[in-house]
């Protein structure tokens, strides 16, 4: 990664200021030249040993073991010397819970112990506030500001983002668990390659409905990568990369009476094929279909048009052709021949 990291929280608090807070300075003096340091054995437990009797049969043995270490005498109270390690855990000197360590058994009283417990948890809270303020913060704003954030994968984004809030005092560990999508992510950026693009998707309801397509040259849509799914038929679709010559379509709308949302991720180096204009005028045709009369909950209001959708299709392709109409023939009655005085005569005849 190329970025500063900074190193995790640590609590620290010397041993004398901690036993400074529970023993009492009128019966416990501090050596006059500052603690002496000296290598001790200490117990270390019992180490268990394991030999072979009668055939295949096991048998354990325990042997005690000790180890060196360096303790540091920093209080004494008349003759008795009162020794602590340097690396001491202040739960061994103060013990935990109901359990009285270290001060306890050589006779502090349980209300010093504690108030001082008191005293190192608040001390605590206030080194970690200074912490995430002047270490976490700007580590989190330095990791969300850079170009490589908008191309992380969404696990990545969350590591980051917990830099905020409950994680804020271990940015080494999320850098070590972000380093290779970061290391990705840097790479896509030198070469111009988009990678994983997320497109909320919920297609089922009237509130918080949004899509997305990634169209190929050949104006056939390819599937998403991978689903981070909230719940049933809705969730974020996932591209993990993109191709040069794919475009990569967003629509979005909060409710029926909101307006249409449309945004290009993506366009094709090439320039749009006629296949993916196509394709365009279909998916907006389809959506203005969809909310043609749909009206908000509330307000009652009609959904708005789409308007010009994304405003990629240029102007005279695909308009509709207007076939003119032929023109009605006129319709001539051809008069009858009157009838002739012979044929009157006829039916006189006839009829009498």
């Amino acid at each position: 990664m190329n970025i500063d990291i900074p190193e995790d929280f640590v609590f620290k608090v010397s041993v004398e200021e901690i036993l400074g807070k529970v023993l009492d300075p009128e019966s416990f003096l501090v050596m006059g030249e500052g603690p002496v340091t000296r290598k001790v054995q200490r117990y270390a437990g019992a180490r268990r040993l394991r030999r072979s009797s009668w055939g295949n049969s096991w048998q354990s043995k325990y042997e005690d073991t000790y180890e060196t270490i360096e303790v540091t005498s920093w209080w004494y109270r008349e003759d008795e010397l009162f020794v602590v390690c340097e690396n001491t855990p202040m739960e061994e000197i103060l013990g935990e819970g109901h359990r009285l360590g270290v001060a306890g058994e050589i006779g502090v009283t349980e209300d010093m112990i504690t108030k001082a417990r008191e005293w190192l948890e608040a001390k605590k809270s206030e080194a970690e506030n200074a912490y995430r303020i002047s270490v976490a913060v700007p580590f989190a704003q330095s990791l969300c500001s850079s170009q490589e954030y908008s191309v992380l994968c969404r696990k990545a984004r969350l590591e980051i983002e917990a830099l905020y809030g409950w994680r804020a005092l271990y940015p080494t560990r999320i850098a070590e668990n972000i380093r290779e999508e970061w290391d990705k992510a840097t790479e896509s950026l030198q070469n111009g390659v988009l990678r994983n693009v997320e497109i909320w998707s919920r297609t089922g309801g009237r509130t918080k409905a949004g899509n997305g397509w990634v169209i190929g040259p050949d104006g056939q849509d390819r599937k998403p990568t991978s689903w981070n799914l909230e719940r049933r038929h809705q969730g974020f679709m996932v591209w993990e990369e993109i191709l040069p010559e794919e475009l990569v379509l967003k629509w979005s709308k909060s409710n029926s009476a909101a307006p249409h949302e449309f945004e290009v991720l993506h366009l094709p180096e090439g320039g749009l094929t006629e296949a993916q204009l196509d394709r365009i005028l279909e998916i907006e045709d389809e959506i203005e279909l969809e909310w043609k009369d749909a009206r908000g909950f509330s307000s009652g209001d009609p959904s708005p048009s789409i308007g010009n959708g994304w405003g990629l299709i240029p102007e005279g392709f695909a308009e509709p052709i207007v076939e003119s109409e032929p023109e009605a023939e006129e319709c001539v009655e051809e008069e009858s021949p009157l009838a002739s005085e012979d044929d009157l005569q006829s039916l006189k005849d006839l009829f009498g």
